[in-house]
């Protein structure tokens, strides 16, 4: 803040200040151009510097919102510290105590109902699997042993770390290694993963492993008082046995992504429906957008591609009736990908609009996948436009803040009042990125 603007509000102490500045004043200092007044220095101002009694200081502040009161005082050096950007060590340790406080809400897990995790075979090898398998895979590992044998039961710890031994040093210091080690070293105290404390996190996971674990690790540990849970789309999937803590949101892949008769029959056989139709089909989706809404679904989530590109067209209802009709005359591997493009965006349309209805956010996976048979360029959010557009009262969240592209996805958040970054994954996939996606989003 300028002299002029102080001596307008404390006469001619502001000048005074403007003079001094803050090595002669203990209770002042610049910053940003701004005079800021130590509440503990008070006394001292009042008595070098004539100040005025607080209350006028405080109904000052109210007329002029840049004159501010301080709650310390930071010395010239520690001024210059937080004009560049950093804060002195004892505030960042009071910032992250507070920080650490904070409840949480878990927007984006795959977890298994706690029934299902417990009759599992629960060891530290637990820990070994998911994105880690993905590294492991690129670090040279087979697909065979990194996503069936490392997790078969039937294989003792010694035989599993055999495997993985040679790859782990290779792996260890990537993103998705270090989120293992955090864990292993929060909830168990072990710093590397050695054979020895494979036997231990084993040792005491087994013991722990109890109905409720779920809440202690997550509540009484992370602090999460709620999760969004992304589930399988069948019915008994959706309805979980805990709803007030773990948030259902089914995961629409299987009644979109149809190119044979297989796939309509696993769908009868599933949702116990007659999809003989295309009629009968739409009326399928909606009465299972109506159920998940019954059950406590929070969301509805795409993560089609995985196996397709974002790009959804505007087909007409024939062309979407005529690639179901052919479902119905191939058999084997049934119709191409191209022949089900109409239907599969046809599906997607009328999925949006539903959950719009029922004021339902949907969800779509953008960015990176999680292994290498996959297609990066299909995620990219931008490919969603057209949704965007013709739903504009539908809200979007794009995952992962589909990383690479992360600064073009932030836009489209800018850009569309109905869509949302989740950056959900990206400080696994990249701490460096998170920070400046972060301070883009505050840019």
């Amino acid at each position: 803040m300028s002299g002029g603007r102080l001596e307008h509000s404390f006469g001619s102490h502001g000048t005074h200040l403007q003079r001094r500045r803050a090595a002669d004043c203990p209770g002042y200092l610049t910053w940003s151009h701004e005079w800021r007044l130590s509440v503990q220095e008070l006394r001292c101002c009042q008595r070098t510097c004539k100040l005025p009694p607080v209350s006028e200081l405080q109904a000052a502040q109210r007329v002029h919102p840049l004159v501010r009161l301080a709650p310390t005082r930071l010395s010239p050096p520690e001024a210059q510290r937080r004009r560049k950007g950093t804060l002195a060590g004892s505030v960042r340790e009071d910032l992250e105590k507070e920080i650490a406080r904070l409840p949480v809400f878990d927007t984006h897990e795959h977890l298994p109902r706690e029934s299902e995790f417990l009759a599992g075979n629960v060891d530290a090898f637990r820990f070994v699997g998911h994105y880690l398998r993905a590294d492991l895979v690129a670090a040279g590992m087979s697909v065979q042993d990194a996503y069936r044998t490392l997790q078969d039961p039937a294989l003792s710890l010694e035989e599993r770390w055999e495997l993985l031994q040679p790859y782990w040093p290779l792996v260890k210091h990537g993103r998705y290694a270090r989120a293992t080690r955090l864990a292993l070293r929060e909830l168990f105290g072990v710093e590397d993963l050695n054979l020895e404390t494979l036997r231990r996190v084993t040792e005491e996971l087994q013991r722990r492993a109890r109905p409720g674990y779920y809440r202690q690790i997550l509540t009484e540990r992370g602090n999460i008082r709620r999760v969004l849970n992304f589930v399988e789309p069948w019915f008994e999937a959706v309805q979980d046995p805990d709803p007030a803590f773990l948030l259902p949101v089914p995961t629409l892949f299987e009644p979109v992504m149809i190119r044979s008769k297989g796939d309509v029959q696993r769908l009868e056989s599933k949702f116990d429906v007659d999809l003989s139709s295309f009629d009968r089909y739409l009326a399928f989706l909606e009465a299972a957008v109506e159920r998940y809404t019954q059950l406590g679904a929070r969301a509805l989530k795409f993560n089609l591609a995985y196996a397709r590109s974002l790009r959804f067209g505007r087909p007409t209802r024939s062309e979407a009736e005529a690639a179901f009709n052919a479902l119905f005359r191939h058999y084997g591997e049934g119709i191409s990908q191209a022949t089900a493009v109409p239907l599969q965006d046809y599906a997607v349309r009328r999925l949006v609009g539903l959950a719009g209805e029922r004021d339902l956010p949907v969800v779509f996976h953008t960015g990176f996948q999680n292994d290498q048979a996959h297609f990066l360029e299909h995620a990219r959010a931008t490919h969603l436009t057209d949704l965007f557009l013709d739903f504009p009262r539908v809200r979007f969240v794009l995952l992962h803040a589909d990383f690479p592209w992360v600064e073009e996805t932030l836009l489209l958040s800018k850009m569309f009042t109905n869509v949302w970054q989740s950056l959900a994954w990206l400080y696994i996939l990249s701490e460096e990125v998170s920070r400046r996606a972060l301070r883009f989003c505050l840019d």
